[in-house]
């Protein structure tokens, strides 16, 4: 009796495992957000410590592991096991040498945690070791987007300082050159599987423009690289978290976008509304200069952007958003008074 009930413990814990070892996906589960991740792995976690356990660690996970999702799962009893388990094998003396290998096989996960905030992975990486600490450190030193999360940075402050200042400038440089255009470099959501939903995303923009000191121009920039590289689902006004650009304005208010206008680089973006027709006219050059920068004609017929023909040379979204912003071509539906308008200087010296 003893031993058939032993064997149906055994069956039946077999057969629970089955589902957690089907997503573990050799140590690269897959999910679409942070919030689906623990939701669906929560039932897992106490199998995939038994994997962990089971093994050594570069027999457990990926040495070149394509994505980091796992970085999102909040629980500190996985990350215990995780680190440690890491750490045992950095008793290796080759493998505590690798400092390339040692990073690469945790680098995408470092990246996931330090982009959602997760830290039930950085405290046990603290507690487990010295290399554990490190091989997250230089990780975070070089990481090369500027989407770390605010707890993130504010516990780097306390654990290293030497680091601090490496990510600290780093990061300030990543925001003050992002790019007026979609590029998979120096792209905020240039690597798959490392987005996070909308809410989580301006929680960041906003801690960005509130942590680095960000000329208006720089935000500009920053904003237009936004506007073109996030996912499309995030423009469609009819979408359940909102319109990104909307909700935008609304998290980072006037004190965060001070001498930046946005309605302008939307339109720039060859974003926003399609009427009247001078601003689908603009939308329209934008279109053009973003697949194909250089002179583009104005559009024929619209009084209002004989302006840009007239006193403007625009060969890229960014001069065509500085053209709108002098003529506020974007603020009323009738051309400006000519003494209004704010001419290019002429003068040479």
């Amino acid at each position: 009796m003893v031993q058939w009930a032993m064997l149906q413990f055994l069956r039946s814990l077999i057969q629970s495992s089955e589902p957690a070892q089907r997503a573990w996906k050799k140590g690269e589960p897959h999910a679409s957000s942070p919030h689906e991740a623990n939701k669906e792995w929560a039932p897992h976690v106490v199998h995939w410590q038994k994997f962990i356990r089971a093994a050594h660690f570069r027999e457990v996970f990926s040495p070149l592991p394509r994505r980091g999702q796992m970085g999102w799962l909040e629980s500190a009893p996985f990350w215990q096991t995780y680190w440690r388990s890491f750490q045992r094998h950095c008793d290796n003396a080759a493998f505590a040498q690798e400092d390339e290998l040692r990073q690469r096989m945790v680098h995408q996960v470092v990246v996931c945690a330090s982009i959602s905030g997760n830290m039930h992975f950085f405290h046990a990486a603290e507690k487990a070791g010295r290399m554990a600490l490190a091989t997250v450190l230089q990780c975070l030193c070089n990481y090369n987007q500027p989407l770390y999360h605010g707890a993130v940075l504010d516990w780097l402050s306390i654990q290293e300082p030497k680091a601090r200042r490496t990510v600290f400038a780093r990061q300030q440089y990543l925001w003050s050159r992002l790019p007026w255009e979609k590029t998979m470099q120096e792209c905020m959501f240039g690597v798959p599987g490392r987005h996070c939903d909308i809410d989580a995303f301006l929680d960041l923009v906003a801690d960005g423009f509130t942590r680095w000191p960000l000329t208006p121009a720089e935000k500009t920039k920053a904003l237009a690289h936004i506007f073109l590289s996030s996912p499309g689902g995030w423009h469609k006004r009819n979408a359940p978290q909102g319109d990104l650009i909307e909700r935008l304005q609304q998290r980072l208010g006037p004190t965060l976008l001070a001498g930046v206008d946005v309605p302008a680089i939307v339109l720039a973006c060859g974003l926003g509304p399609n009427k009247p027709a001078a601003l689908k006219g603009i939308k329209k050059m934008s279109e053009q200069l973003n697949k194909n920068p250089g002179q583009v004609p104005v559009p024929s017929g619209i009084a209002q952007l004989n302006v840009l023909e007239s006193l403007y040379t625009v060969t890229n979204p960014q001069e065509l958003h500085d053209a709108i912003v002098a003529c506020r071509l974007h603020r009323t539906d009738e051309p400006a008074a000519p003494e209004s308008y704010a001419l290019p200087d002429l003068d040479p010296h």
